[in-house]
């Protein structure tokens, strides 16, 4: 699993941990906040990147084609939304991009390699705070009430040696997860999932086979080139559409989700 990947799909934390902040989380009052934690492959493990002082991610939201802007105010360095309706649907980008340079706080393109660049757009209907969050999580400070929102996540189970690397010149499958968050009431019924791969950095997609769906749960085939095919980069990028019954809606692109390599790493 590429490091720095999120990946928030079933999340069940140390009950002894410090508590996580609700994030793609809308409070009592209709203001909204995006994603505050970057994850990987691991339940719970989970970086925070707000803490130095800076949101790096590019957050947009959407009603219908009108552009919300984010207001000001919370205690962290976040962005808060005021949804205009809490019946409406919602689009939401983000970029999240590693920095060229080292960040404080941050993973960065100088010492990894992998997922260097993220895109997701999400089309989603708000759920009402109905009941407390479960243990391990809360509510921003300055929220009485809060609930995550049904924002359909991916988890990539790559199946990768400890430098994310494939095996190059062979056939690779590896499993996908889509869900909500796991806090999400009811779960996401997924219709639909479809997966195309590149292996030159987004420049043309092949479509990949993908089979299953039960609970989430799909198989995914595609065939990695030989290290140093021509029109290659030594690198597999990953492009995902996935949609469930409620009508909600992700599509993402991971560049550079893993490398290809001739010797794994074992």
């Amino acid at each position: 699993m590429p490091e720095g990947t999120k990946s928030p799909v079933i999340t069940k934390l140390d009950p002894d941990a410090a508590p996580v902040l609700c994030a793609l989380c809308l409070s009592d009052t209709g203001r909204f906040v995006p994603a505050l934690q970057w994850m990987d492959s691991t339940p719970g493990h989970t970086v925070d990147p707000w803490q130095i002082g800076r949101y790096l991610p590019v957050v947009r939201l959407f009603q219908g084609d009108k552009e919300i802007s984010g207001i000001g105010g919370l205690p962290i360095a976040a962005p808060e939304f005021a949804l205009p309706s809490t019946t409406a649907s919602y689009r939401l980008q983000t970029v999240d991009s590693l920095p060229s340079n080292p960040v404080f706080g941050w993973p960065n393109a100088l010492v990894q390699r992998t997922a260097t660049r993220t895109t997701t757009s999400w089309t989603f209907w708000p759920v009402q705070p109905a009941g407390p969050l479960p243990p391990g999580y809360h509510c921003l400070q300055d929220w009485s009430a809060c609930a995550y929102q049904p924002l359909l996540q991916v988890n990539y189970d790559l199946g990768l040696d400890l430098l994310n690397q494939a095996p190059a010149g062979q056939p690779h499958t590896f499993e996908v997860t889509v869900g909500y968050h796991s806090a999400v009431r009811p779960p996401a019924q997924i219709t639909q999932l479809r997966l195309w791969y590149s292996t030159n950095d987004g420049a043309s997609w092949q479509q990949a086979v993908v089979s299953g769906g039960v609970g989430g749960h799909y198989r995914v085939r595609v065939a990695d080139p030989a290290r140093g095919a021509l029109g290659t980069t030594g690198f597999v990028s990953l492009r995902v559409e996935a949609s469930d019954l409620a009508g909600d809606r992700m599509n993402q692109t991971v560049l550079r989700a893993y490398a290809l390599t001739d010797k794994p790493v074992e």
